[in-house]
């Protein structure tokens, strides 16, 4: 369903379109007349006022066709503000402002993961809704660590500031970057995901789909150190049913262990 303003704009486009096409006629008119012997010069006159005022109109519908395709591009913008609105409002019981917060003009839903990061929102209030929301399903949460507020102490991303970022909408973590510790993707210049984002993440696709992340994997959250520079990892555990959250040394690589690159954004 076509938004009001949309609507509007088509409609605009319509009316053009017919006037249009109502001088084009005059134009076939004009034409039959000439056969018939009409004086050139009243024919010129008319023929040059009929050519301006189409151009007149063509310009009007490429602007309101312009206009139409920016509102387009937009409505992908204000479903994702609209969406993470609603998560904040149902899982933290928060009225988040983000009509602020700039989308980066390439998000693609159907290509990303859309995430909008409060900064008045910590880590330890995202895990608390986690526990809460996945108890209801007989789900745990399951964290090495008593408080993220202050284990995690190094991020990429300022964690007092809202922003918004885009990953890949994979469920597994980045194939490309299997293998690549911590270490490795910060001497490559590789902006990883930090846990705050990662357990956004789960929470964006939990909600829309009921469904966990990374089940065979683990997403390395290579933007994220704790007080002796490990790096925190992220997965699901289908066997327990809950989310894990544990750490590595900067330096350890597995297959199994991958980090997400921030395609756009902050």
């Amino acid at each position: 369903m076509l938004c009001p303003q949309l609507k509007q704009n088509l409609e605009t486009i319509k009316t053009l379109k017919s006037e249009l096409d109502l001088e084009l006629s005059k134009i076939e008119k004009l034409f039959k007349d000439l056969k018939k012997g009409d004086p050139l010069t009243s024919l010129r006159a008319e023929r040059k006022e009929l050519i301006n005022k189409i151009k007149e109109i063509k310009n009007k519908v490429n602007s309101n066709i312009n206009e139409l395709n920016t509102k387009s591009l937009e409505k992908p913008k204000l479903a994702l503000k609209q969406t993470w609105r609603k998560i904040y409002k149902n899982w933290f019981d928060k009225e988040i402002n983000i009509s602020d917060i700039k989308i980066p003009e390439d998000y693609n839903p159907e290509k990303h993961f859309g995430l909008i990061i409060p900064g008045n929102l910590t880590m330890n209030e995202i895990a608390m809704a986690m526990r809460k929301k996945f108890k209801e399903r007989g789900q745990e949460v399951s964290i090495d660590a008593e408080n993220l507020n202050t284990v995690v102490n190094k991020n990429d991303r300022p964690t007092d500031k809202s922003y918004a970022i885009l990953f890949k909408n994979n469920i597994e973590a980045d194939e490309d970057l299997k293998g690549l510790s911590a270490d490795d993707l910060e001497k490559k210049g590789i902006k990883g995901i930090t846990l705050k984002e990662r357990l956004l993440m789960e929470i964006l696709y939990f909600d829309k789909t009921g469904e966990h992340l990374d089940s065979d994997n683990y997403t390395l959250c290579s933007g994220s150190r704790d007080s002796d520079g490990d790096v925190p990892r992220v997965d699901w555990s289908s066997k327990d049913s809950k989310l894990c959250v544990r750490w590595y040394s900067p330096d350890y690589s597995e297959s199994y262990l991958r980090s997400r690159l921030a395609v756009s954004g902050f």
